[in-house]
């Protein structure tokens, strides 16, 4: 039997994507483009319509800058201060399949400030 892996774990499962539908293939920028966009979008029709409004997020998911196996996707607030440069304050989703950055798990969410 195939093992599964989930991503994400919300409150009734809204935002549970099986993982396993990548079965053996390489998971690529391209391949997981359309469900982080698809996880997002689910994401802001269930938060208030003020701060959903205020969010938005990289068109692709794209590669580390140090390391290309790890991949990244990017939600900001499109209100936050230049100072504040939306590639170093951000939500992100990353997949880190040689846990380099992760500390030992494939898949993680994290506020990078």
């Amino acid at each position: 039997m195939e093992s599964s892996k989930w991503l994400g774990d919300a409150q009734n499962n809204n935002y549970k994507i099986k993982m396993s539908s990548f079965g053996t293939s390489k998971i690529t920028p391209e391949r997981l483009t359309p469900i982080c966009l698809g996880i997002f979008s689910r994401l802001k029709s269930k938060l208030p319509p003020e701060i959903a409004a205020r969010l938005t997020s990289n068109r692709v998911v794209h590669r580390h800058g140090t390391n290309s196996t790890v991949l990244q996707f990017n939600i900001w607030d499109k209100n936050q201060p230049d100072l504040l440069h939306r590639h170093y304050f951000n939500y992100n989703l990353v997949h880190d399949p040689h846990h380099i950055y992760s500390g030992g798990t494939d898949w993680y969410l994290q506020l990078w400030i």
